[in-house]
């Protein structure tokens, strides 16, 4: 491979050259003939590959003359890749023609280890401008003009050319030009340092989302004679040498610019550093394929129209318009888009999937307008079929309505030592309807979340540290917050909706504006004018109503319920609701977790309310008793469906499930 010089290797080329120009001239149909009767079709069951690998075909040419078959391995990834292929080897005989090179997709030129008079390159202009003139030859170059892709991979190609490294190269030089190739620093083995020891293996570049495997290497401990470049900065690294202490770490050996892919890689040789791994080789070739028709759609066989999916308000003056796929520039423009007036303008987002439309007129909030959309084009110039009209309501949103919901009574510190069990606060409804309360909370000062309950107009609501307690004491019931507690020097109350609105708010306190006695004196915070501000201390004074005397004796003063009103919501008596079963997951192959809205009891653990899967042994409630464990005899099998059938299931309340409840059950192996 080293033993002809620079000058000798382009003069046989020339002369090789000639004599391959005479015999294209005068066997045009033997070259014809050559091709139709070496390719090696892979058409067997093209009919359940989809339609981007039937459609698209690969030539691959084998260029390489020196050493052993290598191309078996490649033709053998594209088979079990499923695309349509043909092999041209070309031996010692002629390039393909450009009539034989367009029927193909994507044309794979490999040269394996060969680096000696390849038939990839055209010299007949180097003598008289210089060796810089060096270009495809002539096939590929009309190739590569129809928008085809070219795919060259092996060690030699520019040592074939250029000999040794290192070579620069600059704008007007084919290889910079068309390959992007700005500098040639040098080979593995033969410059890489006095150790001679080669590429250990390729890794690929952190921005390369086309390819598979992440790491390369050979049947070899290292690569010899692997060509290391540095690219132009309109290219794209594909691979690069490594590890980190290799003499050429960093530097590319794989990359793309425009429809040429580059690679010194020797792929129909990728191993384990003893033996061929076809599946890495699989990895790559079907990889690098699947890039190619993902940058350019049209060689993947879309034939299909694009279609709109949606065509939403998002505001009075904005509407979205959602396609199937990426569609071109015909989508921006406004003339598409018709029967609402004002189309101002039409952008595409980045995917080029969806685009927004703004109106120079806004929309009426609940008019119903009629949008129709039709000659867009897809990124492959398949036009929308027909015309399709979407109707448009753009619906205002409407004003939050804050109801008057005023906390009119707070007992913060009860006069008993210890625990307060008679700390609560009243709720007023000022409104001029009734409320719904339904996911209203207290977010700070205690927690707690009402129920789906309402509260009438001139009513009170009393929430308390325990309702038990507290309608023992005062006689009046109260829901029981969830946890937290009133602080003895003061803190916020809030109040919010189900959207996290603030509905009312008090910082109370046991001094400056705000009465003394309610901290520990026996009597709650009372708001009875409700015209005034209730977070001014000024406006609250202490209860003066005597509710009776604890069982330390002391004196309570309150008016629960009843302070500036008349009236109270009782809360429901018992729980009502039968329980429900939110999820049934596998958690192996012999556990699955049943979760309930709320906490069951012990029919839960009998396993005859669990049916339809076998070896059901065991099951158990967890501590808060809304969590049931299913351990099963008999392990799932991984990906079957399995359907769980849940029934006769009570609450703690003993309300039993309304019916029966199936869930599909599938187990996935690690």
């Amino acid at each position: 491979m080293r033993l002809i010089t620079l000058f000798t290797s382009v003069c046989i080329f020339l002369l090789l050259s000639t004599l391959n120009s005479q015999l294209i001239a005068q066997s045009n149909f033997q070259q014809a003939s050559q091709y139709d009767t070496q390719p090696q079709l892979n058409i067997a069951n093209s009919y359940q590959l989809p339609l981007q690998q039937t459609s698209f075909k690969v030539l691959l040419v084998d260029d390489d003359a020196y050493g052993p078959d290598e191309s078996s391995r490649i033709i053998t990834a594209i088979a079990n890749a499923g695309y349509t292929y043909s092999v041209y080897n070309i031996g010692t005989g002629l390039a393909p023609i450009y009539d034989t090179l367009i029927k193909y997709d994507m044309v794979i030129w490999t040269t394996a280890n060969d680096g000696s008079n390849l038939y990839l390159w055209d010299v007949s202009d180097t003598t008289s401008l210089g060796i810089n003139a060096v270009k495809f030859n002539v096939g590929l170059t009309q190739y590569l003009s129809a928008n085809k892709t070219l795919w060259i991979d092996g060690l030699d190609f520019i040592y074939d050319i250029y000999g040794y490294a290192p070579d620069s190269f600059s704008s007007g030089d084919f290889v910079y030009d068309v390959m992007g190739i700005e500098n040639y620093v040098g080979q593995s083995h033969a410059d890489d340092g006095s150790s001679y020891a080669g590429l250990p293996m390729a890794i690929k570049s952190a921005t390369n989302t086309i390819n598979k495997p992440d790491i390369i290497k050979w049947i070899w401990s290292s690569l010899w004679y692997g060509d290391a470049f540095d690219i132009t900065s309109s290219t794209t690294p594909l691979y690069e040498m490594g590890p980190a202490a290799y003499t050429f770490a960093g530097k590319t050996n794989a990359f793309y610019k425009g429809n040429v892919i580059t690679s010194s890689l020797r792929i129909g040789s990728m191993g384990d550093g003893s033996t061929y791994v076809q599946a890495d080789i699989d990895s790559l070739v079907s990889s690098t394929i699947r890039g190619v028709i993902q940058r350019n759609p049209v060689l993947a066989g879309d034939t299909i129209a694009p279609i709109v999916v949606s065509a939403t308000a998002l505001s009075d003056t904005t509407i979205l318009v959602v396609f199937t796929e990426a569609v071109d520039t015909t989508a921006e423009n406004t003339a598409n888009y018709t029967g609402i007036t004002g189309v101002s303008s039409a952008s595409l987002n980045s995917a080029a999937t969806t685009v927004t439309i703004n109106l120079s007129t806004p929309l009426i909030s609940a008019q119903i307008y009629n949008l129709t959309i039709n000659n867009i084009k897809d990124t492959a110039q398949n036009i929308m079929d027909s015309a399709q009209t979407f109707s448009i309501v753009y619906t205002a949103p409407q004003p939050i309505i804050i109801p008057d919901l005023i906390i009119t009574e707070i007992m913060y510190n009860g006069p008993e030592s210890g625990t307060d069990t008679t700390e609560f606060i009243e709720i007023y409804n000022n409104d001029t309807m009734s409320v719904d309360l339904t996911g209203y909370s207290f977010v700070q000062g205690f927690t707690y979340t009402f129920p789906s309950i309402n509260i009438d107009t001139n009513s009170y609501i009393i929430i308390a540290v325990d309702s038990v307690k507290f309608n023992g004491f005062f006689g009046v019931s109260a829901y029981e917050w969830t946890s937290g507690g009133l602080g003895n020097g003061g803190e916020d109350i809030i109040l919010v909706n189900a959207n996290g609105d603030t509905i009312d708010i008090v910082d109370y306190d046991d001094g400056g504006l705000w009465p003394g006695s309610p901290d520990g004196g026996g009597t709650s915070l009372t708001f009875c004018n409700i015209n005034l501000d209730n977070n001014n201390g000024a406006n609250w004074s202490a209860a003066t109503s005597l509710v009776g005397v604890n069982a330390a004796g002391d004196s309570i003063w309150a008016n629960p319920g009843s302070g500036c009103g008349s009236s109270i919501i009782i809360p429901p008596v018992g729980d009502t609701i039968a329980p429900i079963v939110v999820s049934a997951t596998a958690l192996s192959d012999t556990t699955i977790s049943v979760v309930f809205t709320e906490a069951v009891d012990t029919t839960a653990e009998n396993t005859v309310n669990y049916t339809g899967i076998t070896g059901v042994s065991s099951a158990s409630l967890n501590s808060a008793a809304t969590t049931v464990t299913i351990n099963l005899s008999t392990p799932l099998i991984s990906a079957q469906i399995y359907n769980l059938t849940i029934n006769n299931i009570k609450d703690t309340a003993q309300n039993i499930m309304d019916s029966a409840q199936t869930f599909s059950i599938v187990y996935t192996a690690p």
